[in-house]
């Protein structure tokens, strides 16, 4: 499925997953104001996923959402100063989503952005082998 509707179907999804979410972001903005920050809803929603048993792991490349999402008891490391990660890239136990929105109010709501939802097992395993090479490598 590609979609420009990413963050409704990523909060969906977070709000679903029952064991793990491991994600790369080029950009993770934070918001305190829920009520008017998608960004905020998207980080708020992993630390209930945590508080209900998901094992949650972030990394990034720039962005003050970093250090919340470390204090919010997500596992997170930045890149490398050396190499870059403009990767953005969501794994859930069930599907890859991949695409150009960064986790800021402005790529959620106000950019055109398109990402697509892989289900396929090929690429969950080739996704997840990725995260796992790169999470060794920080």
């Amino acid at each position: 499925m590609i979609t420009n509707n990413y963050f409704d179907i990523i909060l969906e999804k977070i709000k679903k997953e029952q064991k793990q979410i491991d994600f790369v972001m080029f950009v993770v903005g934070y918001s305190q104001n829920p009520q008017k920050s998608n960004t905020a809803q998207i980080i708020y929603a992993l630390q209930d996923a945590i508080a209900r048993g998901v094992k949650v792991r972030a990394i990034s490349d720039i962005g003050a959402g970093v250090e919340f999402l470390l204090e919010s008891g997500i596992e997170a490391k930045k890149s490398n100063p050396r190499r870059r990660i403009h990767a953005k890239m969501f794994i859930f136990s069930d599907s890859v989503i991949v695409g150009s929105h960064n986790l800021t109010d402005r790529g959620l709501k106000n950019n055109f952005e398109v990402s697509a939802e892989l289900i396929d097992f090929e690429n969950l395993n080739e996704a997840n082998q990725i995260f796992e090479n790169l999470w060794a490598e920080l």
